[in-house]
This record gives C-alpha cells, structure tokens and sequence, in this order.
C-alpha cells in the first residue's frame, strides 16, 4: 500500500512539474526559442532610399553675331548688312533728323520673309523687338520715320527678300563712348545678338 500510495505522490508531482513549465513533454514537437521570439518582436529596419545625382543640362551661352552673318529668327532670315551713326536719314523727297545731342545708329537689313502669308519684319505690335544695349545696360528703342525704306512700313510677301533700314536714336555720348554696343533681336521668345561695337 506504500509503494501504491508513494507511485500516486510521484505521478503528481511529475505532472505539476510539467504543467508549471509550460514546456511540453512531448519531444517530438519542436521547441521555441528565446533568441527567435524576441528576434520576431523586434522590427526589421526600414530600406532609406540613396539620392542619385541627375546631370541638369547648362543652358548654351547665346552666340554674339557679327554684322555681315545671316541668321534665322522665327520666319525670317535676316542679315544686318552695315551701321553708321548719322544724325540724318533721307530719301529723294523727306528727311528725319535725330535730337540734338543725339544721332542715329541706322541699320541697314536684308529680310526674307520664309513664312506663308505676307507679313512686316519690324512692326508696332507683334513684330520683331529690336533694341540696342550699351554698355550691357542701357537699353534704346528703333524710332519710325517716314522715310522710304524704313522697315517698319514695308509687308513683305512670303519668299521674297527686301532691304531697307531701321533707326535707333542714341545720345551722343554713346556714339563717342569706347564701351560696347550690341543690337537685339526678339520674336516670339526668340532672340539673336549683333555685335556693333
């Protein structure tokens, strides 16, 4: 009855002890690991993304032209054939002088009209933005004359070339001045630059 009753307190106490572990007694079945669970609970780190470097393309630096090269502007193929400063332009039958103190830096042009329909090279709205600039500040506007061969009266049909002249009233002191002058020109967003001076 001893060895029954001392069997019964040592199955209890092998069962307590299994239950209290939590571990199963079952070899078989696989077991878990401390250093799994606690490298399941901690969060895996997070790819950061490395910036690559993209080439920005420079913008070219505009090409200064000298008078006597032809260039294209929108439709237009153009050539500033001379410059003076004058203090008068005239035909057969008008003149137009400048202020006094001042001159006229006259351009004489070839344009051809490379478009559809007829159309005026120089114009009071729409047409080519003409400017001289000098001494890379001071900015002049062409001035209209009634004089024949003044560009800003003339249309001209497509494919045809004509020759005439724009005017641009200057101080004297720029005419006289050692600092450089150049001219502009501007359609449509467009533009190309003449050195003068």
């Amino acid at each position: 009855m001893k060895k029954a009753f001392l069997g019964v307190i040592l199955l209890v106490v092998l069962t307590a002890c299994t239950s209290t572990t939590g571990e199963s007694a079952n070899p078989d079945t696989p077991k878990e690991s401390a250093a799994v669970s606690e490298a399941s609970a901690t969060p895996l780190a997070t790819p950061v993304a490395t910036p690559v470097a993209t080439a920005v393309a420079t913008p070219e630096p505009k090409k200064t032209l000298k008078v006597g090269e032809k260039f294209t502007l929108k439709d237009w193929e153009v050539t500033v054939e001379s410059t003076k400063f004058d203090k008068d332009v005239s035909d057969d039958f008008m003149s137009s002088s400048a202020d006094e103190g001042s001159k006229f830096l006259v351009l004489r042009l070839a344009v051809k009209n490379n478009g559809t329909e007829d159309a005026s090279f120089v114009e009071m709205f729409g047409g080519t933005e003409i400017k001289a600039v000098y001494n890379s500040k001071y900015e002049y506007t062409p001035s209209t004359t009634l004089i024949k061969g003044d560009l800003s009266h003339e249309s001209i049909s497509p494919l045809k070339t004509s020759k005439g002249f724009s005017v641009i009233e200057v101080p004297d002191e720029v005419v006289t001045a050692k600092e450089g002058i150049v001219v502009s020109f501007e359609l449509d967003g467009e533009s190309k630059t003449v050195l003068i001076r």
